[in-house]
């Protein structure tokens, strides 16, 4: 691989990245709007276009209602999966 190549695929990933963090921001501003504080936010390296997102996020009693919340993540442009690991 030449260096033009190497560019052209840095390129590539570098807007697989842009648009990641773009819906990671969307995501956010979801849980932003249902008041819900997010406590922690880890992402992956993108594989072909995907990167698994993960957010901590603290339901609080000033919290909207949740299962609205999750249903409107759910409709976002690129998410495939959603789960609840843990809730009191």
């Amino acid at each position: 691989m030449d260096l033009l190549e190497i560019r052209g695929r840095l390129d590539q990933i570098d807007t697989q990245i842009e648009k990641l963090f773009e819906e990671r921001m969307r995501l956010c501003s979801e849980v932003a709007e249902y008041k819900a504080n997010i406590l922690t936010i880890h992402q992956s390296i993108p594989l072909n276009g995907v990167a698994t997102l993960t957010l901590s996020v603290e339901v609080l009693s000033t919290t909207g209602n949740l299962s609205e919340m999750v249903a409107k993540i759910e409709e976002k442009e690129g998410v495939h999966y959603l789960k609840i690991v843990g809730r009191e």
